[in-house]
C-alpha cells in the first residue's frame, strides 16, 4: 500500500479560507482605491487602531480555526500511516506463516509403511490421505458390529431379518424370538451375541457384507460420541507414527486462521490461504477436528474461515455413501459435537 497520499480539505475548510483571504486582502484594497486623501487617510489609520484592538481577538479565533484544520489534517495522516504500517506487518507474519507451512511439507520425508520406498514433499500428502482410508477400511468391521451392539433400536426391519439369517437357529428359533432378545438385550449382552452366535465369520462372508451394508446405511444417523470414537480410531496410528509432522503442521495451520482473525478484511485472507491448500490438507484438518476436544474459539474460527466448504464430492473422502456429506462436516465443527 501506499502511504505517500496528498493531504486532502473538505469543501467547507476550503470555502472558509477563501473567505478569510478575500476579506483581508479585498477591503484593504477597496479603502486605498477609493481615497489617496492624507488627512482621510490619516483618520482610516487612527480608526484602524482602535478598531485593531477589536478585531484581533476575531483573527485570532480564525487562526484557532486553520490551526485545528491543519491539526485534523495531520491526525488523519498519521492514522493512515500507521493503518498502511500495521497492514504491512499484518501481511509480513501472514506470508511467512504460509511459507513455513510450505517449507514443512516441501521439507518432510518418510518411508512408505508397507514398501519402505521414500516419499518426500507433497507426495506425503496422497499418501497420508490413503492412509487413513485404509484404516477407515481396517476399522469398518468392528464399528459396524458396535452399530448393532449400542444402537439396534435404530436397525430396521429388513436389516433384522437378513442378521437373522446369520444366526445360530438353535439359540433362536424364530425371527420374533430373536428381535425380542436383540432391542431388549444389554449391550454386553449384544457384543457376546455378536462374538458367539453368527454361525459365518469369514471376510468374504455374507456376515461380513452385511455388516458393510449396516455401516454404510447407518453412519450419518448416529451419535456424536460413535463418530469421536470412529475418527480416533481411524486416525490414532498416522497420528502417533507422523506426530512430529502433524503437532507442528496443525500447530501453523491454527496460527495462521488466528492471525486471519485480527484483520478487518478476514475474506480476502481466508480466501487466499483457501486457494493455497490442497484437497488433501483439508481432508487431514477434518481428521483432526473430527477426534473432538477443541475450543469454541478454535471451532468458530474454522467455521467463519469456510476451509472445509464444497468437499462433499471429494473423491476418497467419505467413509460411507452420503448425499450430503458437507452436513457432516458442520457436525464436526459444531460446539455440540466437541461438547462446548
Amino acid at each position: 500500500m501506499n502511504i505517500n497520499k496528498k493531504i486532502s480539505f473538505t469543501f467547507a475548510e476550503i470555502f472558509i479560507i477563501l473567505i478569510l483571504s478575500l476579506i483581508f486582502i479585498g477591503v484593504p484594497l477597496i479603502v486605498f482605491a477609493e481615497n489617496t486623501d492624507i488627512e482621510y487617510l490619516s483618520k482610516i489609520t487612527e480608526t484602524g487602531n482602535n478598531l485593531s484592538g477589536l478585531f484581533v481577538p476575531i483573527l485570532s479565533f480564525f487562526g484557532s480555526i486553520l490551526v485545528y484544520i491543519a491539526f485534523k489534517t495531520q491526525i488523519k495522516a498519521n492514522e493512515e500511516i500507521r493503518s498502511q504500517f500495521e497492514q504491512q506487518n499484518f501481511e509480513t507474519i501472514y506470508f511467512r506463516l504460509i511459507d513455513s507451512i510450505e517449507n514443512r511439507i516441501v521439507n518432510y520425508s518418510l518411508n512408505h509403511e508397507i514398501s519402505d520406498e521414500l516419499i518426500s514433499g507433497y507426495n506425503i500428502l496422497p499418501y497420508f490421505q490413503t492412509f487413513i482410508l485404509n484404516r477407515s477400511k481396517r476399522t469398518k468391521s468392528r464399528h459396524s458390529s458396535l452399530i448393532i451392539a449400542k444402537y439396534a433400536n435404530i436397525l430396521d426391519d429388513e436389516d433384522l431379518e437378513l442378521i437373522f439369517i446369520e444366526v445360530d437357529r438353535v439359540k433362536y428359533e424364530s425371527l420374533e424370538i430373536f428381535k425380542h432378545f436383540l432391542l431388549n438385550a444389554t449391550v454386553n449382552e449384544r457384543v457376546n451375541f455378536i462374538n458367539n452366535d453368527i454361525v459365518a465369520r469369514t471376510y468374504n462372508s455374507s456376515w461380513n457384507k452385511l455388516l458393510n451394508k449396516i455401516f454404510d446405511k447407518y453412519f450419518y444417523i448416529l451419535p456424536n460420541d460413535f463418530y469421536r470414537d470412529y475418527y480416533s480410531e481411524m486416525t490414532s496410528e498416522l497420528f502417533e507414527f507422523y506426530s512430529n509432522f502433524f503437532d507442528a503442521y496443525y500447530r501453523n495451520i491454527s496460527m495462521i486462521i488466528t492471525h486471519i482473525d485480527s484483520n478487518k478484511n478476514k475474506n480476502f485472507y481466508y480466501q487466499f490461504l483457501n486457494d493455497k491448500m490442497t484437497v488433501q490438507e483439508k481432508i487431514l484438518i477434518i481428521a483432526i477436528l473430527a477426534k473432538g476436544n477443541f475450543s469454541a474459539q478454535h471451532l468458530a474460527r474454522f467455521r467463519e474461515s469456510q476451509l472445509l466448504n464444497n468437499l462433499a464430492n471429494v473423491q476418497g473422502l467419505k467413509f460411507a455413501p452420503s448425499f450430503n456429506y458437507q452436513a457432516h462436516i458442520d457436525l464436526l465443527l459444531s460446539n455440540e459435537y466437541h461438547n462446548v
